[in-house]
């Protein structure tokens, strides 16, 4: 997964690129770096985030569960599936239309909260596809954090795409906690 930030003016505020083991960030705002695992990261916000998990929230794709451990909920219009992992209720509701996840909601329980709501559908190769995700994470003692992450011009590649991703030599490194 690569990502870039650009809240204004067109100009990068961070770049990221993630492997199913590493977290690759730059920021450009501060010039750090930090090479990561999922595993520290988890560790250090508090959260529990893999590859799959982070990579299903970006697409609004629902997360690989374990069907035995579901609790389905059928509303009118949605369905309403919440499963239990480690310390953390991860609740799902997806639109019986659509077929998409329109709201994923992680919580601990303990005041760490994130949602992500998922609009404006499109068809993209025979499938709906979210163009929006708003994304608001709040964490116990800490300011809330929210982002909307709007996808320009989708697609998708039947070939492995390559993104340039170097590290400055003027940047810091930040390391999390071990």
């Amino acid at each position: 997964i690569w990502l870039s930030v650009t809240p204004i003016l067109g100009i990068e505020a961070m770049r990221g690129k993630l492997t199913l083991d590493s977290v690759f960030i730059l920021n450009r705002l501060q010039k750090e770096y930090s090479i990561s695992s999922f595993q520290l990261l988890n560790q250090e916000f508090g959260v529990q985030m893999d590859y799959s998990i982070l990579e299903s929230l970006l697409l609004g794709d629902i997360p690989d569960l374990d069907l035995s451990k579901i609790k389905l909920l059928e509303k009118e219009k949605v369905f309403v599936l919440t499963q239990l992992i480690s310390n953390f209720e991860m609740k799902m509701t997806v639109d019986k239309a659509l077929k998409r996840m329109t709201k994923l909601s992680i919580d601990d329980k303990k005041g760490n909260l994130m949602v992500a709501n998922y609009s404006n559908f499109i068809d993209l190769n025979e499938q709906k596809f979210a163009e929006s995700i708003l994304l608001e994470i709040t964490q116990k003692g800490k300011p809330a954090i929210t982002a909307e992450i709007d996808y320009k011009r989708p697609k998708i590649e039947d070939e492995p795409l390559n993104f340039s991703f170097s590290i400055p030599s003027n940047y810091v490194e930040k390391n999390y906690a071990k």
